[in-house]
C-alpha cells in the first residue's frame, strides 16, 4: 500500500535531523561555558522546546511580521450614535440613566469611547452593578448589530465573556485554554512526531493533522491574533504564500508567509520553512485541503495522544485551545484561575 505521508514524514526526519545538529554543537557550548545557564532547566532543554514550538532549529532568527493591524472602519465614526441606537432600544437596564455608562462626547470615536469606558474601570474601582451590566450591554450591542463577522477588535477591549477584578478587565476563559509550560509543549509536539513516523498506519493521517492544528494554533499565539479552531480549520493550501526576499548574503532568499484566518481577517504572518513545507506537503495530500479530519476527530486523536505524553499538566485540561496561549517559561506551573 502506498504510503500517502511519506513527502511529509520526509519533511519531519528531516527536521529531527537538523535538531540533532543543532543539539551537538548546544552541548559542545554547555562542556565551554557552564556559567551561562541561569534557567531551572538547562540551555538545550530551553533551545530544544522553542525549536519545536516555531517548528525551525533556527528559530530565534525567524524575523517578526511586519503587517500592520487594520482596526474595521466602524471604530473611527462618532460614537454618539451608537450610543443613542443603544439608548433607543428601551432596555431594562437603562432606567436611571445617571446609574448606567456614561455617554460620549462630541468628538469621541467609537474606540477612543471604548477606551474611555476601560479608562474609567481602573479609576472607579468600585463600579456598580448596574453600570457593570449597562457596558455589558452596550458592548453586545455593537458586537451583535455592527460587528457580527468581525468581532476580534472589540473583543481585546470587552471581551464577549468578562468580569471586573481590582480596575481590571478578565477574559473569562474555560480550564482547557490557560497556557502550560513549554517543557509540556514539547513533549505533546514530540509525541505527535512520533506517531506520524512510528504510528498505526490508519492513526498517522490523524496524527499528522493535529501536529499541523497544534502548530498552527501555537502560531497564532506567538503573533497575538485572535482567532477559533473551527476558522483554522478551513485552512487550505490557498493560505500558504512564499516571496523571494533576496539579501546581500543569500541571493536565493525566500520568506514563507501563512494566511491565518482570525476573528478580523486573514492575517499575513512569516512561518519557518519547515512549517510552511510540512503544511503544504499535507495539503498536497489531502488534495488541497491541510485538514479532511473533523474536529471532533482531531481533538481525539489529540487526547489520545497527550495521555501517553509525560506532563505536569493535568492532560484532561489541556486542548487544541491551549495552544492558542503562548506556552510559558514557568516550569512545572500551570497559570489558572483560583475560582474554576
Amino acid at each position: 500500500m502506498t504510503d500517502k505521508l511519506i513527502a511529509t514524514k520526509k519533511i519531519l526526519k528531516n527536521f529531527n535531523n537538523r535538531i540533532q545538529a543543532r543539539k551537538k554543537i548546544a552541548k559542545s557550548m554547555d562542556q565551554s561555558f557552564p556559567e551561562l545557564n541561569d534557567s531551572n532547566i538547562d540551555r538545550w532543554t530551553r533551545d530544544e522546546c522553542y525549536i519545536w514550538i516555531n517548528a525551525e532549529p533556527g528559530y530565534d532568527l525567524i524575523k517578526p511580521s511586519q503587517e500592520k493591524l487594520l482596526i474595521p472602519e466602524i471604530f473611527s465614526q462618532p460614537a454618539l450614535q451608537f450610543y443613542r441606537e443603544w439608548l433607543d432600544k428601551n432596555l431594562d437596564i437603562q432606567d436611571y440613566k445617571q446609574y448606567i455608562i456614561d455617554p460620549p462626547l462630541k468628538n469621541h470615536t467609537l474606540l477612543q469611547y471604548l477606551h474611555h469606558l476601560h479608562k474609567l474601570i481602573s479609576i472607579k474601582r468600585k463600579l456598580t452593578a448596574r453600570w457593570k451590566t449597562s457596558l455589558r450591554s452596550f458592548a453586545n450591542f455593537i458586537r451583535k448589530e455592527y460587528l457580527p463577522e468581525e468581532t476580534g477588535f472589540l473583543d481585546i477591549i470587552f471581551p464577549k465573556k468578562m468580569d471586573f477584578f481590582r480596575g481590571k478587565v478578565i477574559r473569562k476563559i474555560p480550564l482547557e485554554v490557560y497556557p502550560i509550560d513549554i517543557l509540556d509543549t514539547c513533549s505533546i509536539l514530540k509525541q505527535l512526531a512520533y506517531y506520524i513516523l512510528n504510528g498505526r498506519p490508519n492513526f498517522q493521517q490523524s496524527a499528522a493533522e493535529a501536529l499541523a492544528l497544534a502548530w498552527i494554533c501555537l502560531t497564532s499565539a506567538k503573533a497575538r491574533t485572535l482567532t477559533e479552531e473551527k476558522l483554522l480549520h478551513t485552512i487550505t493550501s490557498n493560505h500558504l504564500k512564499i516571496k523571494k526576499t533576496p539579501t546581500k548574503h543569500n541571493p536565493n532568499s525566500d520568506t514563507h508567509y501563512l494566511h491565518l484566518p482570525t476573528l478580523f481577517w486573514e492575517e499575513k504572518i512569516i512561518i519557518s520553512k519547515t512549517l510552511y513545507d510540512y503544511l503544504l506537503a499535507l495539503c498536497q495530500t489531502n488534495q488541497g485541503l491541510l485538514f479532511k479530519r473533523s474536529l471532533k476527530k482531531l481533538r481525539d486523536s489529540f487526547n489520545n495522544i497527550i495521555v501517553k505524553s509525560k506532563l505536569s499538566a493535568n492532560p484532561a485540561e489541556i486542548s487544541f485551545l491551549t495552544f492558542l496561549s503562548e506556552p510559558h517559561d514557568a516550569i512545572g506551573h500551570r497559570y489558572k484561575p483560583k475560582n474554576n
